[in-house]
């Protein structure tokens, strides 16, 4: 199964289905790289949690300099089921909204990877392989290019 495919027709409704396989292929690229970021993710968390001295840290109602709470877990379930929720989104979104969801998500994230975090080897590799998935995204929707038919008729809109 391959999701980038190169088709060399010189029938027009041809060129059609291309840009429809396109918008297909992209959106199942953008879905499979949340959750290549998922993954990450999940396992820069089990990386932490394994960590000597951090059970004792979150059994002791402090973490990473901050009170563990209700509000807390609350935002982070939150804000941890954005990449979830953007692997559905992927599929279903038109392309517009799609492009917006994607960098919008991706850029987020990207800024809370860079900004902060534990500075050890591991989670430095961690950090550098999700900021990497995530600029891959941004790159994708950026560059998501238009059906073919419906730059044709923007093209006889403005003739």
């Amino acid at each position: 199964m391959s999701t980038m495919r190169t088709m060399t027709t010189t029938n027009p409704s041809d060129s059609t289905a291309q840009a429809v396989e396109a918008q297909v292929d992209r959106r199942v690229l953008l879905s499979s790289l949340w959750v290549f970021v998922l993954f990450n993710i999940f396992f820069a968390d089990f990386h932490a949690l394994v960590t000597p001295g951090t059970l004792e840290e979150i059994m002791s109602g402090i973490a990473g300099g901050f009170r563990v709470n209700e509000r807390l877990l609350l935002f982070a379930a939150l804000f941890h089921e954005i990449p979830v929720v953007m692997v559905l989104l992927s599929r279903v979104l038109a392309r517009r909204g799609n492009r917006w969801a994607n960098m919008a998500a991706a850029a987020l994230y990207l800024f809370t990877n860079v900004t902060g975090g534990p500075t050890d080897l591991d989670h430095l590799f961690f950090r550098a392989v999700i900021c990497a998935g995530l600029l891959l995204i941004i790159w994708l929707a950026w560059t998501w290019p238009k059906p073919a038919d419906r730059e044709a008729h923007q093209i006889l809109r403005t003739a």
